[in-house]
């Protein structure tokens, strides 16, 4: 059951939620979206300043819980928008969205495109499942040489260190049919980022020192440097069985309105009406 907060807590409550997720400094202001027949009045005190306070207090209790680990994480990934390159048609980035062994061959995956210089990069963009939510934990799998005559060493493609870009992309009504498949759909200058991670050693997951509130639906996950050589052609490759990104969305209690021109700001939307059921664990 939510935990009732003294009346006056609003701010240490905000506070705590900055502390811990600094990105939400992003929002220049708080729009509430009210239902027919519901006023903003509801369920307030009298001033208008009151009225803030408690409606502050409801919106950051929230993100709070949503902050504490829970049965309610679960992969936020919806779909894949696409990759730095791909080696051949069959080992697309959609693959990394499968779990387990459904090929009898061994994993499905994707791969990058072979390279003699083990330090050019490579990147996989995703889109979130909300444009608000709080990630947790990102699981990533390369790929382990699984042909015993072929890769009897076992050889594991993995990328030396990775980092992670969220934001959201400029262009409000982008072409998502499209962009799998077109390149420039995939370019740095497309998306303004929110939150851009430190560079980390490669690990299979990465449970985040701190949650993230992500503002934007889109993830950037970029592979630096490669670990790995494919003995038959003697190139560098970084192979990946799956992804996931485990979190929570924020959604339906909050929602953000992106900037629609330079001048624009992040504006944190609230829908009051969705708060009582969302406040409980």
């Amino acid at each position: 059951m939510f935990v009732s907060w003294p009346v006056n807590a609003q701010k240490l409550i905000k506070q705590l939620c900055l502390r811990i997720c600094p990105n939400l400094l992003h929002f220049s202001s708080i729009k509430e979206i009210t239902p027919p027949g519901m006023t903003q009045e509801d369920g307030y005190g009298d001033s208008m300043e009151q009225r803030n306070h408690e409606r502050d207090k409801l919106i950051y209790s929230y993100i709070l819980q949503c902050i504490v680990p829970s049965n309610r994480n679960k992969n936020c990934i919806r779909e894949c928008i696409g990759a730095s390159s791909t080696n051949v048609p069959s080992e697309t980035i959609e693959n990394t969205l499968e779990i387990g062994f459904p090929n009898y061959m061994g994993p499905s995956f994707w791969s990058s495109a072979g390279e003699t210089d083990p330090s050019l990069p490579e990147f996989l963009i995703y889109r979130l499942r909300s444009r608000l939510s709080v990630i947790h934990e990102i699981r990533i799998r390369p790929l382990k040489g699984f042909q015993p005559g072929f890769q009897p060493e076992e050889p594991v493609y993995s990328s030396q260190a990775v980092r992670f870009r969220i934001g959201y992309y400029k262009v409000q009504h982008w072409p998502v049919q499209n962009m799998p498949h077109d390149d420039q759909f995939l370019n740095d200058e497309k998306f303004v980022w929110t939150y851009i991670s430190p560079e980390f050693p490669m690990s299979q997951s990465f449970k985040l020192r701190q949650p993230i509130v992500s503002i934007g639906d889109v993830i950037k996950i970029e592979l630096i440097g490669r670990a790995q050589k494919l003995a038959a052609n003697n190139l560098y490759y970084i192979c990946l069985t799956n992804v996931q990104v485990i979190g929570r969305p924020l959604s339906p209690v909050l929602g953000v309105d992106f900037p629609k021109g330079d001048g624009d700001d992040l504006v944190l939307k609230y829908f009051p009406d969705q708060t009582r059921d969302a406040l409980l664990i």
